[in-house]
């Protein structure tokens, strides 16, 4: 049971904003620079935010459904291409793959973590499956080795959906550290915010050819 209040989009409940962050980001303001382009700071927390995660790369956008979409870009699937999601999961997974003229298609979750199935994810694959964006939904990791099982035999890209699990463990990794790439979402009512914000990490850039960045 969790006492006191829950983080919420409507006021400050669940939140405390101390000195340390009012400072920062009065310093930001101060400093005239208030753009991630020339600015510092973002690049400092993408930097923090990789070290934290023990990942190569971690690029900064505007919102968890710009981390998915940023993400889906890089995959560049073909109009058409199938891609096995969860129909448990907040509309931005959706809209992600909707965006590139990409289907998704719904895999069954387990009745007790309400995650993707792995048992159930190899039953929808076909010629045009591309990828799997298994989502961790409420802070509860999926179950991620069998889930690369089955995306190393038939080749498909795996980007995890950690919207709601930030610093969440499966087998003493970190989720978004374990498929092909990771996003994260820091909107108000998340673990760490940024009011709005996202991040999408990796550990091998150019898989397809171009930085991750160009796509952000």
């Amino acid at each position: 049971m969790i006492e006191g209040p829950l983080p919420t989009i409507c006021n400050a409940s669940g939140r405390l904003f101390g000195e340390e962050k009012k400072k920062a980001v009065l310093a930001v303001l101060e400093s005239g620079i208030l753009g991630s382009t020339y600015g510092k700071v973002v690049r400092q927390f993408e930097q923090k935010f990789a070290d934290l995660l023990k990942v190569k790369h971690a690029i900064a956008v505007s919102s968890g459904t710009a981390a998915l979409h940023t993400a889906m870009v890089y995959l560049n699937p073909n109009p058409g291409d199938e891609i096995l999601v969860s129909p448990i999961t907040d509309m931005g997974t959706i809209i992600a793959i909707v965006c590139q003229q990409a289907v998704p298609v719904f895999v069954d979750i387990d009745p007790v973590t309400q995650n993707i199935d792995p048992a159930q994810l190899e039953k929808h694959i076909s010629p045009c499956t591309k990828a799997t964006p298994p989502v961790h939904i409420y802070g509860s990791p999926a179950d991620m080795d069998p889930i690369m099982e089955v995306a190393r035999k038939h080749n498909l890209f795996v980007i995890e959906d950690c919207a709601q699990a930030h610093l969440t463990e499966y087998k003493g990794r970190l989720v978004g550290t374990i498929g092909d790439m990771g996003c994260f979402s820091f909107q108000q009512s998340k673990h760490i915010t940024t009011g709005d914000g996202g991040i999408v990490v990796t550990h091998e850039d150019k898989k397809f050819g171009r930085e991750l960045r160009l796509y952000a």
